[in-house]
């Protein structure tokens, strides 16, 4: 819904796509706008803005005459529009998509006039897993939207960003920060279960893995970077041998629920699990035996 600032009318969108023009209590007027639901309708003093599903921005004087018409497809992920604000000199349009991005562009011709989204961030579900960068003031976040992206600390924007074919369960940087491993999930998809190693520098694919076709739940480097952990849903935790192209080592087999959390000792001579039952348990990184005698942990230094 729309309040003309000119006239004494309203303007409404529909979710077929038809903007309706309103004097008093009468519809007096429709005109095809849109392809789909109208989701965004904004006056001002220049004119109206309507946005939508289809992807598109019109513009329309305030007896609804048709105007300029720009097409957003290509503006990052799902640019479907739900809101719009045209700027007090009528010259720049801000849209909303979404996709989380929120971008400027000109109501002239409709070029993009920052080279990009002024914000951006995840935009479906959930944030899955964050993981901070060992060494830049950097950070890592993946979630349900299939996307993973990087972000600067100090100026809080994206760096980088990655598409997957599935959810993205988990992330987490190599100890010297110069890879990125993922572990996938969504049960209905052929990559659930599979981990994914990444070149930090440019975010291109180095290993992929698969061993499980249950979701991941957590993955994580052991202090020395020489081995890589992944816990699935199917409640046990793949240990691989780094150096030897992540070469698996074994399974540790013992928990009865979901593993959460994992810790490497400082040597990365052991590790243990929290699972979703509240389970502890400790395990041997050589070979991914239970560790049964609890007392000789106890003075083990741990990572964390």
């Amino acid at each position: 819904v729309s309040i003309s600032s000119l006239l004494d009318t309203i303007v409404t969108g529909t979710t077929s796509g038809l903007l309706l023009f309103w004097v008093e209590r009468s519809c007096t007027k429709h005109v095809r706008g849109h392809y789909g639901d109208i989701f965004s309708l904004y006056s001002s003093l220049h004119c109206i803005l309507s946005g939508g599903k289809d992807c598109r921005i019109r513009t329309w004087s305030h007896n609804l005459e048709p105007g300029a018409i720009f097409d957003i497809t290509g503006f990052g992920s799902s640019p479907i529009i739900n809101a719009l604000c045209l700027s007090s000199d009528g010259k720049s349009i801000v849209v909303g998509t979404t996709g989380s991005n929120i971008y400027e562009i000109s109501a002239i011709d409709g070029s993009d006039l920052r080279g990009g989204p002024i914000v951006n961030g995840h935009f479906k579900g959930n944030i899955n897993y964050l993981s901070v960068h060992p060494n830049k003031k950097e950070f890592a976040t993946v979630g349900e939207d299939c996307y993973l992206r990087i972000w600067d600390m100090n100026f809080k924007t994206l760096l980088k960003v990655a598409l997957f074919e599935t959810t993205i369960c988990a992330v987490a940087y190599s100890t010297l920060g110069d890879t990125i491993v993922v572990g996938l999930g969504g049960e209905s998809s052929s990559k659930c279960g599979t981990f994914i190693v990444l070149n930090e520098e440019d975010l291109s694919f180095q290993y992929e893995t698969r061993d499980t076709t249950k979701a991941i739940t957590v993955v994580k480097y052991s202090p020395d970077g020489e081995t890589l952990a992944v816990a699935s849903e199917d409640f046990n935790i793949y240990l691989y041998a780094v150096n030897d192209e992540y070469e698996l080592i074994g399974r540790c087999l013992r928990h009865t629920a979901p593993v959460t959390h994992i810790d490497f000792s400082i040597d990365g001579e052991w590790l243990r699990s929290n699972s979703s039952s509240k389970e502890l348990y400790f395990f041997n990184t050589d070979d991914a035996t239970f560790q049964s005698n609890i007392q000789s942990m106890r003075d083990i230094e741990w990572a964390s």
